[in-house]
């Protein structure tokens, strides 16, 4: 009997147990497979909620199967789905097939690095949603790192589609200790691709404040003032960065449209 089952399209399902994968012959899934399988077990508050976060967990039960937790998430522009028992619950069926690094965390159980470095690992697999649960069990573990709420944060809203989430764990990351200048870049960036043109020119600026005149904070800025239609400041902005650290094609075509608006 699996403790967990994996809807993922384009894949048959997958079956685990624990952390053992078992070998089961099934078709493959289609997108729509999976959409339908998700749709069962959402009520229609529940589903909404889900296409605006693109994420839900939610408890269910199913006939002869009882009581079941439901994860559904986007991953790949695709929607995903986990089924599992209340086995589910114990935080070792994280690790999956990583039986090294599920030695090490038992053995040192409050080592964030151990989830850290299983967080990489997902990454590397293209796991994101459990690279997120391992980089969420390292934050527990270290509630104030700013480069777990950084790796989170990029996490969520570039492979995980959880943009509002996102926004969040970046703003959270550069109240921390010594934020990098990537972390405004990535706010920034964040914010402009979801339309929150304001708050990202004030991401930037909050950026430019701690890191002066850095190249990647005043390319950034000089973008969403040219989509705020303030061409002149745009300007000044592309100017200063050519003055301070020269040019390129991309840095040139702003200019060209900043001058010209």
């Amino acid at each position: 009997m699996s403790s967990l089952v994996l809807l993922r399209a384009g894949e048959p399902p997958a079956f685990w147990k624990g952390n053992e994968r078992l070998a089961f012959e099934f078709p493959e899934l289609s997108r729509g497979d999976v959409r339908k399988a998700i749709a069962t077990f959402m009520d229609d508050a529940q589903a909404a909620a889900f296409r605006r976060s693109n994420y839900a967990s939610l408890d269910v039960r199913v006939p002869n199967f009882g009581a079941l937790k439901l994860e559904a998430y986007v991953c790949n522009d695709t929607e995903e789905a986990v089924l599992a028992s209340s086995q589910r619950c114990d935080e070792w069926t994280l690790f999956r097939a990583h039986h090294e690094l599920l030695a090490e965390a038992k053995a040192s159980p409050e080592d964030a690095d151990v989830y850290w470095n299983l967080g990489v690992a997902f990454i590397d697999e293209g796991e994101f949603q459990l690279a997120w649960h391992a980089f969420e069990k390292a934050r527990a573990l270290l509630p104030d790192d700013g480069g777990i709420h950084f790796e989170i944060g990029k996490l969520l809203g570039h492979e995980l589609f959880r943009v509002d989430e996102a926004i969040a764990m970046l703003e959270r990351a550069s109240t921390l200790a010594e934020p990098s200048v990537e972390v405004f870049v990535e706010l920034a960036v964040m914010q402009r691709s979801s339309k929150r043109l304001v708050e990202a020119e004030r991401a930037a600026r909050r950026g430019l404040v701690a890191f002066v005149d850095h190249p990647k904070l005043l390319e950034a800025l000089g973008v969403i003032l040219l989509e705020l239609e303030r061409g002149s400041e745009a300007v000044e902005v592309l100017e200063r960065y050519v003055t301070l650290h020269g040019t390129d094609d991309e840095i040139e075509e702003l200019l060209v449209q900043a001058r010209a608006r």
